[in-house]
């Protein structure tokens, strides 16, 4: 029998979660409560999958007010990897932020193959798409989805002008050029390269079902 969870603590500091706490178990209650306790050690590691690991501090980003830490990105992308380890190699690619900064930055190809592939991007051949959140220099996050089976390339957005609109579209198609030359590397065994490469020429793709978000 297991014993049941300590009461939930009055948090001194933590979240406003007024509205929400009809919904919560007195176990969840106590969780946001020691998770967002302010005067609580900020460096202490909460959550982790693999070898990514959120802080408190990190975690306190997800207060309403906050742009989102990017770890926390991290390390749900990672948790999604783990969940999608197959012994037929995985059905998505989850990157995390980096590999967009990356992108960015113009990293060297076989740099970029050295630090995902083993650990992000392992070769299947169930293959289906890879999901790339993205940072623009404004702190806006938007994610781009590589449609593999499809040829396409999908950016999902909640808010951009059209300007932002040409610019994202353009490193949308960097995401895609980079990933044709990694896959292209001898690194990635010649199939899955002939099945998976030439990301660089696929064209860009609507989305159905999902909300349409409202241009500033």
């Amino acid at each position: 029998m297991n014993p049941a969870p300590p009461a939930a603590p009055k948090c001194r500091s933590g979240p406003n979660v007024r509205g929400v706490e009809s919904i919560l178990t007195e176990q969840q209650k106590w969780v946001v409560n020691y998770v967002f306790d302010r005067q609580a050690d900020m460096s202490e590691e909460l959550v982790g999958f693999g070898n990514c690991k959120i802080t408190r501090q990190e975690l306190m980003s997800l207060r309403p007010g906050n742009m989102p830490d990017d770890k926390i990105f991290e390390v749900f992308a990672k948790r999604l990897t783990l969940a999608n380890e197959r012994p037929e190699g995985p059905h998505f690619w989850t990157l995390p932020p980096s590999f967009a900064d990356n992108v960015r930055m113009r990293t060297d190809s076989k740099q970029m193959i050295i630090d995902y592939k083993d650990n992000w991007m392992n070769p299947s051949k169930g293959l289906r798409y890879a999901y790339v959140p993205v940072k623009d220099p404004s702190g806006h996050w938007f994610l781009v989805v590589v449609g593999f089976r499809e040829t396409l390339l999908f950016l999902l957005d909640a808010s951009m002008t059209n300007a932002e609109g040409n610019q994202r579209h353009t490193f949308m198609t960097d995401v895609g050029d980079e990933l044709s030359r990694m896959i292209a590397s001898k690194d990635y065994p010649i199939q899955f390269t002939r099945t998976f490469g030439g990301v660089m020429f696929f064209k860009s793709g609507g989305v159905t079902g999902l909300p349409v978000g409202a241009t500033r």
